[in-house]
């Protein structure tokens, strides 16, 4: 298993088709574009930053294929 940048539920979608829900981390700076690796226990993704709340809350999207590297 990756670093994990983000405790993250990859089944809680925000309002957005495909956009996922996550807390702003403590001490994590995030900005839109940035990718970082999230998880639960039992799975993790690499994510792309599509938003950043001022309410805490990060909007992510999951990365797919070709543009995981």
């Amino acid at each position: 298993m990756p670093h994990i940048d983000v405790v993250a539920d990859l089944n809680f979608e925000g309002d957005g088709a495909g956009v996922l829900l996550a807390r702003v981390p403590a001490g994590c700076v995030s900005t839109v574009g940035t990718v970082l690796a999230a998880s639960t226990l039992t799975a993790w993704s690499q994510v792309r930053v599509e938003a950043v709340g001022k309410d805490g809350w990060l909007g992510l999207r999951l990365r797919h294929g070709s543009e995981v590297g």
